[in-house]
């Protein structure tokens, strides 16, 4: 195959994710201020407002970059397992398991 006809479709393959990914983001936005919008409560209002302009203003994956491969892969694992029920613990079993801490 021609290397410029697959280095052209990869383009308009990047520039369509990236279109899609723009897309996801506006949508995203626009339901991110529909929940605002929706919200009366002045306290939860506050701590969404604080929480956002902290995360804003921190650099997206420092941590992330500083745990190894295998740390990301155990962390990213452990992230999929907590989605079943069968691997979580109640909050009173964690209490009792670790009360000389607490």
């Amino acid at each position: 195959m021609d290397e410029g006809v697959l280095s052209s479709g990869f383009k308009t393959f990047c520039t369509f994710v990236d279109i899609k990914n723009i897309m996801q983001t506006l949508d995203l936005k626009k339901n991110f201020h529909n929940l605002i919008d929706s919200i009366d409560n002045e306290f939860l209002l506050l701590n969404f407002y604080e929480l956002i302009k902290k995360r804003s203003k921190t650099k997206e994956g420092k941590l992330w970059n500083k745990l190894s491969e295998e740390e990301q892969k155990d962390l990213l694992n452990t992230f999929e397992e907590s989605k079943n029920p069968e691997y979580l613990l109640s909050h009173k079993d964690v209490k009792k398991k670790h009360k000389k801490w607490l």
